[in-house]
């Protein structure tokens, strides 16, 4: 990676004295770190290390987009300093300067490959901000263009980042303490990104170059996610969309058909939910985040990003509590055949979720699956009449009769069938529980020992249940 001289300059001024510099360029432009060749010509986009031999009637020959670091130890300063000298004093030796300064290029050479490696992962933005932090070690945020924080560094805070900047044509501003490049989309301004910096008032504008090509890579973190917000509406809404194209397309940025996915609908009636999308895909690693029939959709690579439900669950938790959400998690599946069905189970679980557990936040499709299927079983007839007609005939029984019909038939299906368990959790003797049993069976004139029949009563409990309970859905026709 290319380093502006200025930049260079700057990082070395921690360890030595810089004596005299003239007024060196913020434009990266050196790549290359060479001693002073005593026979070939010197060449462009190169920082070389000069000591006393080096003969000052060549100083005019340094090329422009080059910086030459002249040790000052004996030698007077010379009479005219061009703007790409600098000269040092405190080095030991010219082999530990350059030792430093190659260990400096390494790094920003490191900080480039991973960027990129995490652009090309569809890594968000948050995570580029954790990358460049240890490097640049100074406070990174970026905010949305009403100001809403998107992804922060520690150290940061919303209350630090100024609110009176206007976009310019450049795209940088920088003042006391701070540094702002605009990333933009489609031409205009959509997010900013700052480096804080409220000790050091001067030292920021040093780290310009580093700061647009860090913007650079984070707008091709929000063009991606772009991309993914395109396919997933796709997928919701076009019901003849060329799924084979939208798979190809989704393994191409690199949400693979081999990789499972895991979808979450979050509601909230009152709040403004574009900022919460932007949260949650900028600090929710593979994660794509849109607003969809005025909820926010959520997928979730599972794969990339390593984490299962519980974790997952874990990262949002204070998210929906502080937020007032309500939340359906679909199960999770592998492929992209199932990602609109996944929808269907997230919104499943949250509608049905809400009318049985009201006072719960999240609601997982395999906790309601049951509800569902009882709820979708009684919407053209009521649950009365689906139930095992024989057991309604038993309830009659019991009360006419005051007898334990029903409570018996159900405590044994519930024990697997088992008369002993069953006599003792109903506080009876065996002999009296086995008689019981054969006065239900008469009635039944059923088979006990066939799992359909065992299923059918056990649903049937269920729709009796729902039918006590009042429930609208259990009680009322939707014939259409």
């Amino acid at each position: 990676m290319k380093l502006s001289p200025a930049f260079v300059i700057q990082q070395l001024s921690n360890t030595y004295e810089i004596v005299s510099t003239g007024e060196l360029s913020n434009q990266p432009c050196l790549d290359k770190l060479y001693f002073y060749p005593t026979e070939a010509s010197l060449i462009e986009n190169t920082l070389y290390l000069l000591d006393d031999s080096f003969p000052e009637a060549k100083i005019d020959s340094i090329p422009q987009n080059s910086l030459a670091v002249l040790i000052q130890n004996k030698r007077e300063t010379p009479q005219i300093l061009p703007a790409n000298l600098c000269l040092l004093k405190g080095a030991s030796s010219i082999l530990s300067l350059f030792n430093q300064i190659q260990e400096l290029f390494q790094t920003f050479d490191c900080w480039q490959k991973t960027l990129m490696s995490a652009c090309l992962n569809g890594e968000p933005v948050q995570k580029l901000l954790d990358i460049s932090f240890p490097v640049l070690k100074m406070p990174l945020a970026i905010v949305d263009s009403n100001y809403h924080l998107i992804a922060s560094t520690p150290a940061c805070e919303q209350d630090s980042i100024p609110h009176y900047l206007v976009p310019k044509q450049d795209g940088c501003i920088s003042g006391p303490g701070f540094f702002c490049v605009y990333i933009k989309s489609h031409s205009y301004a959509s997010h900013r990104l700052f480096m804080l910096n409220k000790e050091l008032n001067t030292s920021c504008e040093y780290y310009g170059f580093l700061l647009e090509y860090l913007a650079e890579m984070a707008q091709y973190a929000f063009t991606h996610n772009t991309m993914l917000h395109s396919l997933f509406q796709t997928i919701l809404t076009d019901k003849s969309a060329d799924y084979a194209t939208i798979s190809r397309q989704l393994d191409t940025l690199g949400w693979r058909a081999e990789s499972h996915y895991l979808c979450i609908i979050l509601e909230n009636k009152t709040l403004d939910l574009h900022p919460i999308c932007s949260y949650l895909e900028n600090s929710m690693p593979c994660a794509c985040a849109f607003i969809y029939k005025n909820n926010i959709v959520l997928y979730i690579n599972q794969t990339k990003s390593q984490l299962d439900i519980s974790a997952i669950s874990e990262k949002l938790a204070y998210l929906i509590r502080d937020r007032l959400l309500k939340a359906g998690y679909s199960r999770c599946l592998p492929g992209h055949q199932n990602l609109y069905e996944q929808y269907i189970q997230a919104y499943t679980a949250l509608e049905t979720g809400k009318r049985i557990h009201p006072n719960l936040w999240i609601h997982h499709f395999d906790e309601i699956a049951l509800d569902y299927i009882l709820e979708e079983a009684t919407k053209k007839l009521p649950a009365y009449m689906i139930s095992h007609e024989k057991l309604l005939k038993l309830k009659n029984i019991d009360d006419l009769h005051h007898t334990e019909y029903v409570k018996t038939l159900r405590y044994y299906l519930d024990n697997h069938c088992n008369a002993v368990q069953t006599a003792k959790a109903l506080y009876i003797h065996r002999s009296t529980f086995l008689y019981r049993l054969d006065k239900i069976k008469n009635i039944l004139r059923t088979d006990l020992n066939n799992p359909d029949e065992v299923l059918y009563l056990m649903l049937s409990f269920r729709f009796i249940e729902m039918k006590e309970k009042n429930k609208p859905y259990a009680l009322t026709s939707t014939l259409s």
